[in-house]
């Protein structure tokens, strides 16, 4: 009965309490649950969603949980009409929502690429800013990466590379194609390990 009761809420704040009970030991009440929730993936209902991603991808170890649930959600986070749902998520003050938000966005919109690395690699979040390193400047052509290094020479970080690997945003790229992006990717690696945290 109090699913069912939190089913008819439509202002977001029962979307938590209706997650928990897609897991929920009586069947019934998992039934109820499931219908709302997937009631509820639609655009209109992404920022809640993704409010409560960290539920969400729990969800995944959830052994009464239907794992399409998951995935179904995080495919309508990726959809063009949700994608300024999701690059405000790139600024959360959670840091789960900050990091899932990051790699749904980079899945989502390629053409948005060095946006989203821009904010991962000045993110306060360690993890974030490895993972832009990681999976997203392998990616990145030289002329990407030459305005990427422009844009962001102000921060700790760009400094440190350049540092370390002699470049000056305003020369360009030396290195042909991705040579040049496996170069700025090892040197940035090296940059994490060093500095950690303390490049903000």
């Amino acid at each position: 009965a109090a699913v069912a009761e939190l089913a008819l809420q439509r202002t977001g704040n029962e979307l938590p309490f209706l997650l928990i009970r897609l897991n929920d030991w009586v069947s019934q009440v998992r039934n109820v649950a499931e219908q709302a929730v997937r009631a509820r993936i639609e655009p209109a209902y992404a920022v809640h969603l993704l409010a409560n991603i960290s539920l969400v991808i729990r969800l995944r170890v959830c052994g009464r949980v239907e794992k399409k649930f998951v995935d179904d959600i995080c495919d309508l986070l990726k959809r063009a009409e949700c994608k300024d749902v999701l690059l405000a998520g790139t600024t959360s003050k959670d840091k789960a929502v900050r990091r899932i938000s990051f790699q749904l966005a980079a899945e989502a919109e390629p053409s948005t690429r060095a946006a989203i690395i821009r904010a991962a690699m000045t993110d306060p979040d360690a993890v974030a800013r490895s993972w832009a390193v990681r999976h997203l400047l392998p990616e990145v052509s030289p002329d990407e990466l030459s305005g990427l290094i422009n844009q962001c020479s102000k921060t700790a970080l760009c400094r440190s590379v350049e540092t370390h690997s002699g470049m000056q945003p305003q020369h360009g790229p030396t290195l042909p194609g991705n040579h040049f992006a496996l170069h700025f990717w090892t040197i940035t690696s090296r940059c994490a390990k060093q500095h950690g945290n303390s490049w903000l």
